[in-house]
């Protein structure tokens, strides 16, 4: 009787402990999910998520993300309101920016006297970008940040979303350590 007693309740305490908040979880999945997303390095798929980001931009970041690792270490919620701390460990590109921009101005001072269409010199740009990026991952000159950060979410229309004017730390994430306020 014991026994059965014990296995019992034991199985209560893992279904407990294993199941946990389904908030919680849902939250989990939905950043899960968005940082695979940022993964993956389609810009049609980043642009459905942030319809401000312009393929220039994710460009500039688009190798980092693969580099990106992350461990959710608590969700909080209160309400229609959550918080996620997590540990991450990220590429800092602001370690390569100053290189970045002074061969950026070089390259459209060449692009420029080729005489090309917008589109063109646009498509150059990119690839310019994509490789000088690559590169810099490739060599290692790219420094890594391993931090502690809050990400907030809010929920709206019975969904989780990503808060982004109280996400700070986000932004410096999604930013690989650009944008740091």
């Amino acid at each position: 009787m014991k026994r059965k007693l014990l296995i019992l309740i034991s199985f209560c305490f893992f279904l407990v402990i294993s199941c946990g908040n389904k908030e919680e979880q849902k939250i989990r999945k939905d950043f899960d999910a968005t940082m695979g997303i940022m993964r993956t390095g389609d810009y049609n798929k980043v642009k459905k998520m942030s319809s401000e980001l312009s393929e220039e931009e994710f460009s500039i970041v688009e190798e980092g993300f693969k580099r990106i690792k992350y461990k959710i270490k608590k969700v909080e919620v209160n309400g229609n309101r959550a918080k996620m701390a997590i540990e991450v460990n990220y590429p800092d590109i602001s370690s390569v920016m100053q290189e970045y921009l002074v061969q950026l101005a070089s390259k459209g001072q060449e692009i420029e006297n080729k005489k090309l269409t917008i589109d063109q010199g646009k498509k150059e740009m990119r690839n310019f970008t994509k490789s000088f990026f690559s590169q810099k991952f490739k060599e290692n000159k790219v420094s890594f940040l391993k931090e502690k950060l809050t990400i907030n979410y809010v929920k709206n229309d019975e969904k989780w979303r990503l808060s982004a004017n109280e996400n700070k730390d986000l932004i410096k994430l999604f930013s690989l350590g650009v944008v740091n306020e």
